[in-house]
């Protein structure tokens, strides 16, 4: 998604001036038209182009240039650090970058001269970090914010430490890094609410919104989205607006809505076009251009591509033309035109690396290998793949790894088979090992129990109990660990190497079956791995643990579903352990009467309650579903392997349904 936290982020001064009074401006543009060339004139002249920025760049810049020409003639002090500094963003913003650096380093030496001079100081560091943001120098932004965060709350007031805030979280977006940039994003909340700032609070909405988009959780990334949009109409600020006009237009992109998106893709460009904002006119002609493709409208979307693509190499913004290049190559390809294609990926992955944004990069890398894979290049298409997946492993999840596991399985079958004999031949000498092991610890405890007086005897003798309970323990680890990969690993893989051969041998739609299926395999044999792993982890013995691994569940699967469900009780299980079968269990079974209630019940809520009463573990799931019919419905291998996993653990399983009336699940388990 291209959401862009707007550049106008001047929080500390543009605000006061934002919410102005028609009387005020007024007195402003006498001010600013007085003949008086001194400090008084400046100023007026930088607080009307300031106003008038957010409605008609040229008109900014003609005010910044009178302010200039009375500071390197007439009237040089400290102020003119400021003209210099909202000078060179509005330089930026209009696609001027030579002129932009020109006018930071004038700033620089004035401040440099002045340090205590609040206006030019907080006037250089919000515009030099928005620049460096903007062109892509994520992390040269971040120093600058630091530093100017760095001067402290009292030197640049509550305000402006909230449009740092803000400033902060907009770059950690850019960067990828959601948990960081979330952070900072409601720390700048609570300050603009505490001072009832809408224009700071409207630009939290835009990156709260565009942090709802990213999880694709669209109701909310909408709801954000349109409080952003309000309070900015409200202000008339119209560069605000554009960033959020081409957020909700990606938001509808994505919900296939391509006439509402296209709306509010045209609201953006018009802004852009009124304002002179070359940089965000050309992001906004992209997404329209993104709109048509999405749409099916290939020869609408190469138009506005290529625009879009012509104004990029001009401001030589390697983000947008990685993102276009990416684009141009999906567009290509579907017109058979593969030399251009080619071209096109090739150059969107180069300038993504340049541009250092891993969510830019990402985007690249998967259409390139999509081509590969069209192609039959499937070596290449494995690289793309593991390299998409190496820059973050938060993005892509179980379908990136299933696209991972599908190559291999089409290319690597042979090697698989050895790796399996291996891992095979490795168990077995294990076990004859472990079996050697215990012989000689026996010897040596009947050796030990024969010469040892009575007391020692008894002492001894409770040693080999432990010893032989641990290492029963371990060995019945072991074939539970050996038992669910043979069972669930070995079959999937069996399933993959038959299924990979048969769409080597098979064509059309036979050939995509096969695939298709060797997919849900990899997905579903990566989670069981998933579950294996976590419940040998000594880490997680504690009954907290297995409630947080609950939660995660739940979260992943009921969420996208629009089920809400709480959890209840789980503040009684302090200082409960858990042996590896019973949690393993406890949460197989919670996992299953989970994905039931999000299959099957049409609940819209759902229970989870736990508690620990009398030496039982309670675990109870109940939903507000259609329910069944206990006696007509036959019981599947899903209630049976829950009953199955009850017994192992020298539980209780009872299933209560009626129909309309819902479904509740309750597991009792004696703990010590």
């Amino acid at each position: 998604m291209t959401l862009k936290i707007s550049t106008l982020l001047f929080i500390s001064l543009t605000v006061h001036f934002a919410f102005a009074q028609q009387n005020k401006q007024d007195s402003i543009l006498v001010l600013a038209a007085r003949q008086s060339h001194d400090s008084v004139q400046v100023n007026a002249l930088i607080s009307a182009a300031i106003d008038v920025a957010k409605r008609d760049s040229q008109k900014a810049l003609s005010y910044y240039r009178q302010a200039l020409r009375i500071c390197e003639t007439a009237a040089p002090g400290p102020w003119a650090g400021n003209a210099y500094a909202r000078m060179a963003l509005l330089q930026g913003n209009l696609g001027n970058s030579d002129s932009a650096r020109l006018y930071f380093d004038k700033a620089k030496k004035i401040i440099g001269q002045h340090p205590n001079y609040q206006p030019s100081v907080i006037a250089y560091y919000n515009s030099l970090g928005i620049f460096l943001k903007n062109s892509g120098d994520y992390d040269q932004s971040l120093k600058i914010y630091r530093q100017y965060a760095e001067l402290g709350e009292r030197f640049i007031g509550r305000e402006n430490m909230a449009g740092n805030f803000l400033n902060i979280a907009n770059v950690y977006n850019k960067m990828g890094k959601l948990r960081e940039s979330q952070e900072y994003l409601f720390k700048a909340l609570t300050i603009f609410e505490e001072l009832h700032n809408e224009m700071g609070m409207s630009f939290c909405y835009n990156g709260l919104g565009d942090q709802f988009y990213k999880q694709k959780n669209y109701t909310n990334a909408e709801s954000f989205l349109m409080k952003a949009l309000a309070l900015k109409e409200k202000s008339g600020n119209k560069k605000a607006m554009e960033s959020t006009l081409n957020g909700l237009a990606d938001l509808y992109m994505d919900l296939k809505d391509y006439n509402k998106a296209l709306i509010f893709s045209n609201k953006a460009i018009a802004i852009c076009e009124e304002l002179g904002l070359k940089e965000n006119l050309c992001k906004s002609i992209m997404n329209k251009g993104m709109i048509y493709q999405r749409k099916g409208d290939q020869k609408e979307a190469l138009i506005f591509l290529l625009q879009a693509k012509s104004l990029a190499e001009g401001m030589q913004n390697k983000i947008t033309l990685a993102t276009i290049n990416a684009e141009l190559g999906r567009i290509y390809q579907e017109q058979s035109e593969d030399k251009k294609a080619l071209h096109s990926l090739l150059e969107a992955v180069d300038q993504a690396k340049k541009s250092r944004s891993p969510e830019v990069e990402q985007n690249a890398r998967y259409t390139l290998a999509d081509y590969y894979t069209q192609h039959g290049q499937y070596k290449e298409a494995l690289e793309q793949y593991k390299r998409f997946h190496a820059l973050s492993d938060t993005v892509g999840g179980v379908s990136v790894k299933s696209k991972l596991y599908e190559l291999e399985a089409q290319y690597e079958s042979k090697k698989k088979e050895t790796q399996i004999a291996l891992l095979e031949k490795d168990q077995k000498l294990t076990v004859l090992s472990l079996q050697r092991e215990r012989a000689i610890q026996l010897g040596i405890a009947a050796v030990l129990l024969s010469v040892i007086v009575i007391a020692t005897l008894l002492i001894n003798r409770n040693r080999v109990i432990n010893r032989t309970n641990r290492q029963i323990e371990m060995e019945r680890m072991r074939n539970n660990i050996a038992r669910d990969l043979h069972d669930d690993i070995g079959s999937a893989l069996s399933s993959i190497n038959i299924m990979s051969k048969l769409a080597t041998e098979s064509n059309g739609n036979n050939s995509q079956l096969h695939l298709k299926r060797i997919g849900e395999q990899s997905a579903r044999m990566m989670e069981s791995m998933s579950d294996i792993i976590w419940s040998i982890n000594p880490n997680h013995d504690s009954a907290e643990m297995i409630v947080s691994k609950m939660k995660e569940f739940a979260a992943e699967i009921l969420e996208p579903k629009n089920i809400t469900y709480k959890f209840l009780g789980d503040d009684e299980l302090a200082g409960i352990t858990l042996t590896i079968d019973q949690r393993k269990n406890i949460f197989l079974i919670f996992k299953e009467s989970i994905n039931n209630a999000a299959k099957y019940s049409e609940a819209k809520k759902l229970t989870i309650e736990i508690l620990k009463s009398n030496g039982i573990l309670q675990v109870s799931i109940v939903d507000n579903g259609i329910g069944f019919n206990q006696s007509t419905k036959r019981a599947g291998n899903g209630l049976r392997n829950m009953e199955e996993r009850a017994r192992s653990i020298f539980a209780k399983i009872v299933i209560e349904s009626e129909e309309e009336k819902g479904t509740s699940v309750m597991l009792r388990m004696p703990i010590t």
